[in-house]
């Protein structure tokens, strides 16, 4: 794994099936990014995140 804020990585030695999901995940979001997937997953994070103005899904949280 690789920070970019500070520059540095990380090793991380998982077993076949963690590193399988995790590959998945990476594969699936990529998928999502390359067809303009960017359904809202309403939580904890919409106060945080840039688009809670204009969200319907931050509106009612």
């Amino acid at each position: 794994m690789y920070y970019l804020t500070n520059n540095t990585s990380v090793s991380f030695v998982g077993t076949d099936k963690e590193l399988d999901k995790t590959k998945k995940w990476i594969l699936d979001t990529i998928a999502k990014i390359l067809t303009g997937d960017f359904t809202a997953t309403p939580g904890f994070m919409c106060g945080t995140c840039d688009f809670n103005k204009i969200c319907p899904f931050a509106k009612k949280n």
